[in-house]
């Protein structure tokens, strides 16, 4: 379970909408990506090596991101330039990102190693140690995997609401304990 989520996307979202509004839109979703990949593999690595539940570890790793983004953010909003993201906040675009990267990992989960280690992961870690899979290395890319999405969803955000404030994805964290408790977790 990622609770980062919420803070992460605020991170990722402080960074974006700086670039964006310095003139740089394709740097910024990459930034973007890149700083909630930092996130993920801090998380991962939490989660392996020194074995905290990720429930505790994702949570404390969320409240580090939500300070770093109300340092960042001096508790005011952000503005992003709308000149600079005009056609970026289309629905066909939206609904193109998000079916390729469902596509994307379904081939990763039903077709490779490491989603189907993830998938065996998920059902016993014991188990699947006990079977040879190497659970630190997996896990990592898991939260490294998702890493990647919250960073194209922060994106996404940034260029929708064309702000960024201290509060930015507060609560977010909820949707993703219910869309675990709904998916069966």
């Amino acid at each position: 379970i990622d609770l980062s989520v919420g803070g992460v996307i605020g991170v990722a979202g402080v960074v974006i909408g700086t670039l964006i509004n310095s003139g740089h839109t394709l740097l910024a979703f990459f930034a973007g990506v890149a700083v909630a990949l930092i996130f993920g593999l801090v998380n991962g690595l939490l989660t392996t090596i020194f074995r905290l539940p990720s429930f505790l570890c994702t949570l404390c790793v969320m409240f580090v991101a939500s300070g770093i983004q109300q340092y960042f953010t001096l508790k005011q909003i952000i503005y992003v330039k709308t000149a600079d993201v005009k056609g970026l906040d289309n629905i066909w675009l939206k609904i193109a990102v998000a079916v390729i990267c469902i596509i994307i990992c379904y081939i990763i989960f039903s077709y490779t190693t490491i989603g189907k280690n993830n998938i065996a992961m998920g059902g016993s870690l014991t188990a699947s140690r006990f079977s040879g899979v190497k659970i630190n290395k997996d896990r990592i890319l898991a939260f490294l995997i998702a890493a990647v999405l919250v960073g194209i969803a922060a994106f996404f955000m940034v260029v929708r609401t064309k702000t960024v404030a201290s509060s930015f994805a507060n609560g977010v964290q909820f949707d993703v304990l219910t869309s675990m408790v709904l998916g069966g977790m």
